[in-house]
């Protein structure tokens, strides 16, 4: 599997600026894809671009209660991203901000054994029976940020230049899965404060922004839902350690929080 970035193959200091946050990729020419070293997700039952779950669907109070939630709706990306699109062997992942709301046009639950990826990419994809399938549209302003393909790379900076991925099906486990992913209403003012501060990036020469002092919400918008704990958002929030995983051999990125603030946080070390 060939690990794809950014479209436009330019290349940006080996670092790309979403509200002030350092996406830890570079920009690659469709001639230089890397091998992707991550467990690839079995492919979801669920509708995509360009095709039709045959699952059986499960029509249940949970169904019902989650689409009445959901569906039709205008939801907020913690941390703004990546949400995912699987067309055949392609994947196609979108970014934006998290004061951007996307749609939810459609929600459903069949019943499939189904591997379902996690934030990150680095840990195994959690197996379940009955995925929830949400189905979004994106605003312009969600640009193409990654991807991967066992086909061709000019196939998949094909899709990602396309129109094809502006609706699609996102995956989810649980409603644990779903709640630490999406919010139902938008960013509160003092996380709003804390995205403009970020997104003004620090020069080259100096240390990227401090995590320390954040409450527990202000870093689930502005960073997205951690590695570990795996838990719904509400215990999420009470926590008193996030981790991130790192590259090997360089560490983990980890928040400490007492009483609701980050008092200690460690992140991977720039060489091994």
């Amino acid at each position: 599997m060939s690990l794809l970035r950014c479209p436009d193959g330019e290349r940006r200091g080996g670092r790309l600026a979403l509200l002030g946050l350092i996406l830890l990729f570079s920009c690659r020419t469709p001639n230089s894809s890397t091998t992707e070293s991550t467990p690839q997700a079995v492919a979801p039952p669920a509708r995509t671009s360009s095709s039709q779950s045959t699952a059986p669907p499960v029509e249940d109070e949970t169904t019902r209660a989650l689409r009445e939630r959901y569906e039709g709706r205008e939801v907020w990306v913690y941390g703004g991203g990546p949400l995912t699109c699987l067309t055949g062997s392609s994947t196609v992942d979108y970014t934006g901000s998290p004061l951007t709301p996307v749609r939810v046009v459609g929600l459903s639950r069949v019943r499939q054994r189904t591997a379902v990826p996690l934030r990150g990419g680095t840990i195994l994809p959690q197996e379940v029976d009955t995925p929830i399938l949400v189905r979004v549209r994106l605003p312009e302003s969600f640009q193409v940020s990654s991807g991967s393909t066992t086909g061709t790379s000019e196939d998949w900076f094909r899709l990602a230049r396309s129109a094809t991925c502006r609706e699609f099906t996102e995956l989810y486990a649980n409603e644990a899965h779903l709640s630490r992913e999406l919010s139902l209403t938008p960013p509160p003012d003092d996380v709003k404060e804390v995205l403009r501060r970020f997104a003004r990036l620090p020069p080259e020469d100096e240390q990227p922004h401090s995590f320390l002092g954040l409450t527990h919400h202000q870093v689930l918008w502005l960073r997205g839902a951690p590695e570990s704990p795996l838990t719904d958002v509400d215990t999420l929030l009470r926590a008193d350690e996030w981790s991130w995983m790192g590259p090997p051999g360089r560490g983990d990125w980890t928040l400490t929080f007492r009483n609701d603030r980050v008092v200690a946080e460690s992140r991977p070390s720039p060489s091994p």
